[in-house]
């Protein structure tokens, strides 16, 4: 009960964003205010939760003008072009672009904290700065670009957005207008914070990994003479500011992190051009003097293609229907996707009323039912029609509880889950190597008595394994990785595809399995560190420029208990039993793990039978 209340005070404070799936789009586009004043943006896949939207404006042209979002459901958005006060129109094309974000605080595949949200105000601040409206509580750790626009247009007036300039801690945001003055009407104000850095990571339904920057505080933006009376501009293009990128960036948003000064500035891009390296920026007004950068600053979110992504839970398989056991059953997937997968010779493991036998005390160990291997055909296989979610090629987690029975050859390798023997997995493996001791205490490595310089063949350890396209990268939980002799950290055994290399290192026994105890296990990847996890603590790691990205992608099927290869060969089976097996294409962190799965407690419903009647009993186990 105490872990539950801890949990439950954690979240609220918002210290630990949900690992749960959440949804993300960019997109580009042109609207021509002579064709249609507004269109309507509908989006690649709809969102199950309305998203905040942010566009910004990005053209060559030099009249002040902006982008005006409106009407946002889950489907898509109405986007019109919006004139600043005493402009005179062009009917010339206004290039856009977006990004949409489910509400809430979350976690990009990098690492980095977004957070989305939104607040109905009528305040319009010129000249008085921010500070009285819209404080916003930041739940990252440094300061966040931040995205501000209006969500709706009821007052009909030309409304931007902008926040003070971000910290650590927070953020105000308010809406501004040209000379002051407030609606007569609300308006709704939507806001988008991201830490600063680059995340890549896969979509799901895009079969090339994506990119996307952002960048916080970036100053000296200045602004062109604006064409307040229909004249063409020759300074327009050269006023503008290029900040450079870390990806080649197919459309970038911008947003005004800075004062409110009456002038109603907003940030956009000054060219229409893509793939581009750079983006150049300008703060935007309706005055004919050029604009100063004084007391602003300007955030940037760039991205390196239009997609849609549900980041954070792929799969979710918890083996607690009652029919998913048998020959054949069908195992139920609870996540976002539905991606149920096809059993064979699954076992009902009944493990409601489990009493705890791992460190730490507090851990639960496994929910409900679990599924047993004993079988030698035992195995779940989820082969998906269409997309491959579990195509994964960039951030990656995979875990799950296991208790695996007494091997007789505990060298053998046994398969938790992953996809093939060729892009990832999660397995039991107990390697023999022999160790160099140059570097080395022998009284410090503790192998076989007899034999100092190699790892004891005997329980297997936890391993993680993912492959790229030249090398296989290998982490044993059962050993403390030791420097080579360059003194970078270096896995137990990095294999490429022509051959093996043993490592200094010393062997650790708690890194082991043991056969007849339900363990945690876990290995996350997030694009430049390769970890292991068991029972709740990091075992083992590798941070290495040397890991290429992707993770190799292959035809093979998502399997549980088994390795599967593309041609449907079975090959490194496990003898026991598993549960709550979950998959997520971020790399999550120990709390999350904890918070997310090790951790977890849910209502559970346990099939009985009597005298041939079913019946369902409620426990909630703590």
């Amino acid at each position: 009960m105490l872990r539950s209340v801890l949990l439950a005070l954690i979240a609220g404070l918002g210290a630990l964003p949900a690992a749960q799936a959440w949804e993300i789009e960019t997109g580009v586009g042109a609207i021509n205010p002579l064709v249609a004043p507004a269109i309507r943006v509908d989006f690649r896949e709809a969102f199950a939760v309305v998203p905040v939207v942010i566009a910004t404006a990005g053209d060559g042209r030099s009249d002040p003008v902006d982008v005006r979002v409106s009407a946002v459901d889950a489907a898509g958005f109405t986007l019109a072009v919006a004139f600043a006060p005493n402009t005179v129109p062009s009917n010339d094309a206004v290039g856009y672009s977006f990004v949409a974000v489910e509400p809430g605080v979350h976690r990009m595949p990098g690492g980095q904290i977004i957070q989305a949200g939104r607040l109905d105000t009528a305040v319009t601040l010129g000249g008085s700065g921010v500070a009285a409206l819209g404080n916003v509580t930041w739940s990252g750790t440094q300061a966040p670009a931040v995205l501000v626009a209006p969500q709706t247009d009821r007052s009909g007036l030309f409304l931007t957005g902008l926040s003070n300039r971000p910290d650590a801690d927070g953020f105000a945001i308010a809406l501004e207008r040209p000379g002051g003055g407030q609606p007569a009407t609300a308006e709704t104000l939507g806001y988008i914070a991201i830490e600063p850095g680059i995340s890549r990571f896969d979509s799901g339904t895009d079969p090339l990994p994506i990119a996307v920057e952002a960048i916080a505080g970036i100053e000296g933006v200045g602004g062109p003479d604006d064409d307040v009376d229909g004249l063409p501009l020759t300074a327009f293009p050269v006023d503008c500011r290029r900040v450079s990128l870390g990806i080649v960036a197919l459309g970038a948003v911008a947003g005004r992190n800075g004062i409110a000064d009456g002038q109603g500035a907003w940030a956009r891009s000054c060219s229409a051009a893509t793939g581009l390296t750079t983006v150049p920026l300008v703060l935007d007004e309706d005055l004919p003097s050029p604009r100063t950068s004084s007391g602003d600053a300007v955030a940037l979110l760039a991205f390196e293609r239009a997609f849609h992504a549900t980041i954070g839970r792929i799969g979710d398989y918890r083996f607690d229907a009652c029919d998913g056991f048998g020959a054949t059953s069908t195992v139920v997937d609870e996540g976002p996707y539905g991606l149920d997968g096809q059993g064979i010779a699954l076992a009902r493991v009944d493990v409601t009323a489990l009493t705890p036998i791992v460190a730490p005390a507090e851990t639960p160990g496994p929910l409900c039912y679990a599924a047993g291997l004993g079988d030698p055909g035992a195995q779940v296989t989820v082969v998906e029609s269409g997309s491959d979610r579990f195509g994964v090629s960039g951030a990656l987690t995979l875990a799950a509880w296991v208790n695996p029975a007494a091997q007789a050859d505990p060298a053998a390798l046994q398969t938790l889950a992953g996809k093939g023997g060729d892009s990832y997995r999660l397995a039991l493996e107990a390697v023999c190597v022999s160790v160099p001791l140059t570097a080395l205490d022998p009284a410090l490595v503790l192998g076989a008595a007899d034999d100092p310089g190699s790892l004891p063949c005997r329980t297997p350890p936890l391993i993680g394994e993912i492959v790229s396209a030249e090398w296989k990268y290998v982490l044993r939980a059962d050993v403390v990785v030791v420097q080579d002799v360059l003194g970078t950290p270096v896995p137990l055994r990095l294999t490429a595809r022509s051959g093996s290399t043993a490592v200094n290192a010393l062997w650790d026994p708690a890194g082991e399995v043991v056969p007849g105890r339900w363990h945690h296990g876990a290995l996350s990847y997030d694009g430049t560190r390769l970890r292991v996890y068991l029972d709740g603590i990091e075992r083992n790691g590798l941070s290495a420029g040397a890991i290429a990205l992707p993770i190799n992608e292959n035809d093979a099927p998502f399997a549980i208990g088994v390795s599967v290869d593309d041609t449907g060969a079975r090959s490194d089976a496990l003898t026991g039993s598993i549960d709550e097996v979950g998959i997520w294409n971020v790399a999550l962190t120990t709390a999350e793990l904890d918070e997310d799965h090790r951790l977890l407690a849910r209502d559970c419903e346990p099939c009985r039978t009597l005298q041939r009647i079913y019946w369902r009993e409620r426990i909630l186990r703590q």
